[in-house]
């Protein structure tokens, strides 16, 4: 699978932790090698969204995706009390 990261989502991985940024690089480089988002477990389609918004767990952080024909987009990587609120600005 295709997996493109934004200019945000680069930023937020950027702020992290190394150890949590280990964390979410080894989850996005699980998701290039999966065959769709629904391999992955510990992936769920976000309601309420005009796009196709999905949220990967791991951890306490959130990785929000949109989902592409060619694969997805990073949107964000932010913890999981804030994740909501960072969904609520991209519409």
């Amino acid at each position: 699978m295709n997996v493109d990261i934004n200019k945000a989502a680069l930023k937020d991985i950027e702020k992290l932790t190394d150890l949590a940024r280990g964390v979410i690089i080894e989850q996005l480089t699980l998701l290039t090698v999966a065959e769709n988002l629904g391999s992955m477990g510990n992936v769920i389609k976000m309601k309420g969204s005009k796009h196709p918004l999905y949220r990967l767990k791991t951890g306490h952080f959130r990785i929000m995706l949109e989902k592409t024909d060619t694969g997805v987009i990073v949107l964000a990587v932010v913890d999981r009390k804030d994740v909501y609120m960072k969904k609520n600005k991209k519409e």
